[in-house]
């Protein structure tokens, strides 16, 4: 932004840009602009606070740094634990039509409270409508209290904060 003269006050990323890559460019940024980004999950910055976030980042630093865990690394980690959840729920019934069905009964998928909660049957293509804002610093990510104004948990889960009119993903 920099090298086009580009100086917004304010920058707002969605959850994929909650990794590494990000909040290092950040920390080097001559005078970045106030930057956050809205998620779905718990930051793993809060998993001394979270028994959800604690048990992802034990699991997921056996085999990788902390460093490089990101949303990306969140969203695998709900998609395999429904997977797993619905797949045993098939027991040997193991079709790919049973696992859809099996994970459809989940209208409140939170990933055992990794993540707000959200619809599960992949017929609704809906987007949760809670969310979080982390702020992003010189030091990482920090989650912002203030600036979500929870009412459910860490979430805001208010619908009025919901942009209606855009298409589902898929």
């Amino acid at each position: 932004m920099n090298d086009i003269g580009y100086h917004p006050k304010y920058v707002l990323f969605d959850p994929s840009n909650y990794r590494s890559t990000v909040s290092d460019a950040y920390a080097s940024a001559h005078d970045p602009a106030t930057t956050y980004l809205y998620s779905n999950f718990v930051p793993f910055e809060l998993a001394d606070q979270n028994a959800a976030a604690k048990q992802a980042v034990d699991l997921l630093t056996t085999t990788a740094s902390r460093k490089s865990l990101s949303a990306f690394s969140q969203f695998s980690l709900s998609a395999w634990l429904l997977w797993a959840k619905s797949a045993t729920a098939c027991g040997s019934n193991l079709t790919v039509n049973c696992v859809l069905q099996k994970a459809a009964a989940n209208p409140r998928w939170d990933a055992g409270g990794l993540q707000a909660q959200t619809n599960a049957d992949p017929s609704k293509k809906s987007y949760s409508q809670c969310n979080l804002m982390i702020k992003v610093t010189k030091d990482g990510f920090v989650y912002d209290k203030a600036a979500t104004a929870p009412n459910s948990g860490l979430f805001n889960c208010d619908p009025n904060s919901v942009v209606d009119g855009l298409p589902p993903s898929g």
